[in-house]
């Protein structure tokens, strides 16, 4: 957690849980389950408890997210999820009181340029794997629920070959791209005010 080239770091809550000294805390952004479907309550124990611990930062990935962070008094942070492809869903969100978001990660760099800069503060994803599908069941499972097997391969081929990441978590798997997103040729280009590496 020394390296001061990353403002903040996004951690999932079972990460968190783990012991962190207060100045790790402050630059951690709780990441909660995407779909809170079947978890809000036990989440929102999770985020209070977690509160009460020490951290103050937290993202949304959703509209319902940002209730459920301002009811446990988070600073909220927006994520690609929510989908911002525009000056007005930028002020949107800004009067939701997010302190940043990252906007769509479909918008063109003359889209994401022509978005107003006085707003809030934009991100874009700059490198990683982009997710593909957000699904309540595993493709590795044949359709059922994450078992949680330990030698799970966290991954799928498709006809042609490619490999796709699967991320679980508590209760969604995100399947991401077989290709990396790399803009570090093209980060002079960016107006936006920070960038994600994922």
């Amino acid at each position: 957690m020394a390296d001061s080239r990353f403002e903040y770091i996004y951690a999932p809550l079972a990460l968190a849980e783990s012991g962190l000294s207060e100045n790790d805390k402050s630059r951690i952004i709780l990441l909660p389950p995407e779909y809170l479907g079947d978890c809000e309550s036990a989440t929102e124990k999770k985020l209070d408890l977690l509160y009460k611990a020490g951290y103050r930062n937290a993202a949304a990935h959703t509209v319902g997210h940002i209730e459920l962070l301002k009811r446990n008094k988070f600073r909220i942070y927006g994520t690609g999820r929510l989908n911002c492809t525009n000056s007005e869903s930028l002020a949107f969100f800004a009067e939701q009181g997010l302190c940043d978001i990252i906007v769509s990660a479909e918008l063109s760099l003359k889209r994401l340029n022509s978005l107003k800069a006085d707003i809030i503060k934009r991100g874009f994803m700059a490198y990683g794997k982009l997710p593909l599908m957000l699904t309540r069941r595993c493709p590795v499972s044949d359709g059922r629920p994450c078992g949680g097997k330990p030698a799970c391969p966290k991954k799928i081929t498709d006809r042609r070959g490619n490999v796709s990441e699967i991320l679980c978590s508590e209760n969604t798997v995100e399947i991401l791209n077989s290709d990396t997103l790399w803009l570090a040729d093209k980060l002079g280009g960016f107006e936006a005010e920070f960038a994600v590496l994922r």
